[in-house]
Order: C-alpha cells, then sequence, then structure tokens
C-alpha cells in the first residue's frame, strides 16, 4: 500500500513523462533492436508499432490523442522512471522479441 501512495504523490508531470519514454525507447543504442523488429512487419503495422512507440497509446488510427495529458502513474515509479521493457507490445505486454 506504501507503493501505491508513493505513486500517487509523485509530483512528475507529462513533459517529465515524455522524457522519460524518450530517453527509454529512442536512445541510439536501441536503434538498431527496432530496425529488426520492424523489418519482420507489413508497413501498416510499422506504422502502428511506431506510434505506440512514440506515444504509448494503443487508439484507432487517427483517433485524437490529444485530451490523454496526465502520465499513467503505474507505468513509472514513484520517481519517474520507466518500469516497463522498451519492445512491451500493449497486446501482450511482453517483449516481442521473445
Amino acid at each position: 500500500m506504501a507503493v501505491l501512495s508513493q505513486m500517487m504523490e509523485s509530483r512528475y508531470d507529462v513533459m517529465d513523462a515524455s522524457k522519460e519514454l524518450d530517453r527509454v525507447r529512442f536512445a541510439p543504442s536501441r536503434v538498431d533492436r527496432y530496425h529488426r523488429r520492424y523489418c519482420t512487419m507489413e508497413p501498416s503495422h510499422r506504422l502502428a508499432a511506431l506510434e505506440f512507440r512514440r506515444f504509448n497509446l494503443v487508439l484507432p488510427y487517427g483517433a485524437r490523442n490529444d485530451h490523454f495529458s496526465y502520465p499513467n502513474r503505474s507505468l513509472f515509479s514513484p520517481k519517474g522512471k520507466w518500469l516497463q521493457n522498451d519492445l512491451a507490445t500493449p497486446l501482450g505486454s511482453r517483449p516481442s522479441d521473445s
């Protein structure tokens, strides 16, 4: 219960969460890993995977995402660090290369 109260009291905003997500998912050391993943996908699936990677949202194609203005605190540590693997998929919640 203490961890939950720490998450709710943490003071990071959407910009902090976005910076942390970019740090994890767009690190230069990870580029080859994503290219290997994308080369096995069809073009439409590549676009969907890239959009998920950029925004971490699962929405229908073309849907507005401007009203998603609060970070999901269950995906970040109380100090604002990203908790998931950078290749976690929304369907399986596990890395797509395993």
